[in-house]
């Protein structure tokens, strides 16, 4: 057995150990990293508790790809209850906070980075299948998607440059 999976085999024991002893012991707390450290609820114990379950059955190969997903799954549903712990312990400390919209001088460098890594990945794609053309029926469709990703993400780019932040919209 490859020490990666070995590593991984015991960190999925040692986590689902800790994270069921968090549900069973109340008196054990934890916080969300981050923002207010607010305690997580025991819904969002359980659901974290399930993951690591799935993520140490996934690790030793008990229906692998059904337990990645009940990982992944519990993984984004833990997004939303960080939010309303966050918002319950606020509550009770009687801070209210007020949200901040986003202007387009804070999100613009993101879209510009993700495109980026978008453009390169798909451009890539592209060349790789000129190079190298595609056998198979399931390598043309992805060679058509790629291309698609490229134009899409062209054109992308063009908008961004073309609504870049800090310059006047007549």
């Amino acid at each position: 057995m490859p020490y990666t999976e070995l590593g991984l085999r015991i960190l999925g024991i040692g986590m689902g150990i800790w994270a069921w002893s968090c549900v069973l012991f109340s008196n054990i707390q934890v916080g969300w990293k981050g923002g207010n450290r607010a305690p997580m609820s025991r819904r969002s114990k359980f659901i974290m508790a399930i993951g690591w379950t799935a993520w140490c059955c996934a690790v030793f190969r008990f229906y692998p790809l059904f337990f990645a997903a009940v990982f992944a799954a519990s993984i984004l549903l833990l997004f939303p209850l960080a939010k309303q712990d966050r918002a319950a312990c606020d509550a009770s400390r009687g801070i209210k906070r007020i949200p901040r919209r986003l202007t387009p001088s804070q999100y613009w460098p993101a879209l510009c980075v993700l495109d980026a890594f978008v453009v390169a990945i798909s451009l890539y794609a592209v060349l790789r299948d000129l190079l190298y053309p595609p056998h198979t029926e399931e390598q043309h469709i992805v060679q058509i998607m790629g291309i698609c990703y490229l134009v899409a993400s062209s054109v992308g780019a063009v908008y961004l440059y073309v609504k870049r932040p800090g310059r006047d919209h007549k």
